[in-house]
């Protein structure tokens, strides 16, 4: 009799224990990562398409007809659901960084698309339904940071386990962001210093053969050239002297998209008069563009990395992390925020119009890499490549 209510016990108690993988600690532990990792531990991203399906990362039942996407948040606090009402009412600010969200794909301020709070539910409805899921993946759905989505908070001096998050309390207690040498990351690795770091593309080979390594995609990069003081024509003769498979190769090791560029025919015009080329300083990209001034001086033009005068031809080698799940939102913000296009046309036309005049050519679309210590588990790629650890855990000790 004993031993039938000592099993009843258990197989009671095993029926009402919330469930977790084999060994999955419920909390606890610190992970350290290089401070360049770290943006990604604010972003919200309600919802993400997983093999054509959106999926949301919260506890709400949400439906979609057509082109508006509903989700209930009846089951929230009305305390919670006026934050975000606060939240969603500041994209009407035309000054708002997320206000392009309203707008898309048209960069005049018509508002085609709406996004609001309806009787305790948020509803995004958009003019065209090719455009709901890509808006609904986008961190501008919640245009402002609030605490009760982040799963980590920060503090002076990390990040810590957000115990309030919608979501549920993450597995880790801590992330601490670290200094680390963006030349020799690996050294702080080696010494414990740190746990989950991007990749010198110099040292990849050797890092990615750590056994207590795993290498997973890190943030992704826009590589493109800005011309000025430079025709069509002209253009056209630079970007066909460029060998980007080579680049891609020597400098890259291959973890890039290459963009396909016009080719003009074999009597290209090759001018002598300097042509002024700007790189970015950060490694990879300034070994990008050194490539680029090879390939071209070995083609015949003259390129000059020194100042020259006013309206002289000036090539510049531009880089822009990717936050956006879609690449057409992306260009779109390129174009609003970096590049200042506005007008009464849509973003794609505005991109052609550039693209046709050489003012912007796309070369490549680079994916870095991160080093993430074995032990450290379930860490989920996020929004822009960035590392996502709500669901991460450490693994104890053997």
């Amino acid at each position: 009799m004993k031993i039938r209510i000592l099993l009843f016990l258990v197989l009671s108690i095993a029926a009402t224990s919330p469930v977790f993988p084999v060994l999955k600690p419920h909390y606890g532990g610190n992970a350290k990562i290089s401070e360049d990792l770290s943006p990604g531990l604010l972003q919200v991203r309600v919802f993400e398409n997983q093999k054509d399906l959106l999926r949301t990362s919260f506890p709400l039942p949400f439906a979609i007809n057509e082109n508006t996407l509903r989700m209930d948040l009846s089951a929230w606090p009305a305390d919670k659901i006026t934050e975000l009402e606060k939240a969603i009412v500041s994209l009407r600010d035309q000054t708002n960084p997320c206000h392009w969200i309203l707008d898309y794909p048209y960069f005049h301020h018509d508002h085609p698309n709406s996004l609001e709070i309806e009787k305790d539910h948020l509803v995004l409805k958009t003019e065209e339904p090719e455009h709901l899921i890509p808006l609904a993946q986008s961190p501008c759905l919640i245009p402002q940071r609030i605490s009760y989505l982040l799963p980590f908070s920060k503090t002076q001096f990390g990040y810590e386990a957000n115990q309030n998050c919608i979501a549920g309390r993450p597995f880790l207690d801590s992330i601490s962001p670290v200094a680390v040498d963006p030349v020799n990351p690996y050294l702080g690795f080696k010494l414990n210093e740190v746990d989950a770091f991007l990749i010198p593309e110099e040292k990849f080979r050797q890092i990615s053969s750590d056994e207590q390594i795993r290498v997973q995609p890190g943030p992704k990069f826009f590589v493109y050239l800005k011309s000025e003081n430079i025709t069509a024509e002209q253009m056209l003769s630079l970007t066909s002297a460029l060998d980007l498979p080579e680049i891609a190769r020597a400098v890259l090791n291959e973890h890039a998209e290459i963009f396909p560029t016009q080719k003009a025919g074999s009597t290209a015009d090759v001018w002598k008069s300097p042509v002024y080329l700007k790189v970015p300083e950060e490694t990879p990209f300034r070994l990008v563009g050194e490539r680029l001034r090879i390939q071209l001086e070995n083609a015949g033009f003259v390129i000059s990395t020194r100042a020259l005068p006013k309206n002289a031809p000036l090539l510049e080698l531009a880089v822009r992390e990717i936050n956006e799940p879609d690449l057409d939102l992306f260009r779109y913000r390129l174009l609003r925020n970096d590049l200042q296009v506005s007008g009464e046309s849509s973003w794609f036309e505005e991109w052609d119009d550039l693209e046709a005049s050489g003012k912007i050519v796309p070369l490549l679309l680079y994916e870095s890499r991160m080093a993430i210590r074995k032990n450290i588990v379930d860490v989920r790629t996020g929004m822009g490549g960035f590392p996502d650890f709500s669901e991460a855990w450490i693994l104890p000790a053997p």
